[in-house]
């Protein structure tokens, strides 16, 4: 993979880890405070202050880096919603396209599909060294199966007494 093609892929995983950071923070903010108000007990507003600060920082980090994750294709926007109309393999988690795109974008599981203009491409690292090593191991285990078959030939053959050539 290219060095610009990497980068670019280093820089779209941490941005949607961002992303995903920023709504797991709200949720607990949202709970801790949900606990702050049933219980009463102010002990729970340091968490809630904590998570608050958390949602800050990444929502803040989220808005400068986030229109930089574009679609490679239409250049629509990956992690942040457009009003265009959605291409027919769009996908959804919990009614959010972008949410769907983060996700895989976030943890390389799948190819992303541009929810905009439908193209499919994989962001992150290219299989061909994982590829190469494991061709390389069967090749070494086929070299070291075939030498064990000629020596046990050899060995049988000097048995009889006969040479092996």
């Amino acid at each position: 993979m290219s060095k610009r093609r990497a980068n670019l892929a280093i820089r779209y995983f941490w941005v949607a880890w961002v992303s995903l950071i920023r709504w797991i923070s709200l949720a607990l903010g949202m709970a801790f405070l949900i606990v702050v108000l049933v219980t009463t007990d102010t002990g729970w507003l340091l968490p809630v202050g904590i998570a608050g600060g958390i949602f800050l920082l990444s929502l803040m980090i989220f808005l400068i880096e986030s229109p930089a994750v574009r679609c490679l294709g239409c250049g629509g926007s990956l992690l942040r919603g457009m009003r265009c109309a959605k291409h027919g393999t769009a996908k959804r988690v919990f009614g959010s396209y972008t949410l769907h795109t983060t996700l895989v974008l976030a943890t390389y599981v799948r190819p992303v599909h541009c929810p905009y203009c439908g193209m499919r491409y994989k962001i992150s690292r290219s299989m061909r060294k994982k590829r190469h090593a494991v061709e390389l191991e069967e090749r070494q285990a086929r070299l070291a199966e075939h030498r064990d078959r000629e020596e046990k030939a050899r060995k049988e053959s000097e048995k009889k007494n006969r040479p092996y050539y």
